[in-house]
């Protein structure tokens, strides 16, 4: 039995629990990086992870790749990163953070790719297909990070995209940490496109 079959069946959770997978990294700093620290370009990415569902009789799935996403070993172009995944309050879907793609070799600078929102239905039952959308009206050329649903069934998150559009105030530099941050936060209604607050 594994230590997460075996986990489960002492705890005994009554729903899943969806998680995001990390590579085991060192330094006790890249752990606590927050929403407004935390690297954007793929390059700088020191751990990715896939996107797990854990079910109550101790199952573990990986959602990102059933779904598609992602490749086993080296992770050159086809990589994926996902963080920060919020489940619906109906429980059947939830929203999260995925960059897709990786540089082409170590040290290609010339690689960009951007963190983007995906909604993942399909995945309660454990012998179905996961099913994984990009979510729609969001800014394309952007860091979209933190999504959360609003009660109304807007998706509320961060983004570095600034208030204006203009990109030469695209990322905005914390002064004492030297450290990019995302000057706002968006919601995407996706019926009607994207405001900015």
């Amino acid at each position: 039995m594994s230590l997460i079959a075996t986990f489960a069946a002492q705890a005994g959770p009554t729903n899943s629990i969806l998680f995001v997978t990390q590579v085991p990294i060192q330094g006790f700093h890249e752990h606590c990086l927050n929403v407004r620290e935390s690297p954007c370009n793929t390059g700088q990415l020191r751990s990715r992870g896939d996107l797990y569902v854990l079910y109550p009789d101790g199952a573990t799935k990986n959602l990102t790749r059933v779904a598609g996403y992602g490749q086993w070993g080296s992770q050159f172009t086809n990589g994926i990163a996902v963080r920060q995944p919020c489940v619906h309050w109906s429980g059947n879907k939830a929203v999260f953070s995925m960059v897709v793609g990786a540089p082409r070799f170590q040290y290609d600078y010339t690689s960009v790719n951007y963190w983007q929102l995906y909604e993942i239905t399909n995945f309660t039952d454990a012998a179905a297909v996961p099913i994984i959308t990009k979510v729609p009206n969001q800014p394309t050329n952007y860091n979209n990070v933190s999504p959360i649903y609003g009660t109304d069934d807007r998706i509320i998150f961060t983004s570095d995209r600034p208030r204006n559009g203009i990109a030469i105030f695209t990322r905005s530099w914390m002064s004492m940490r030297k450290r990019p941050r995302s000057p706002g936060y968006g919601v995407c209604n996706l019926r009607t496109g994207i405001s900015f607050c």
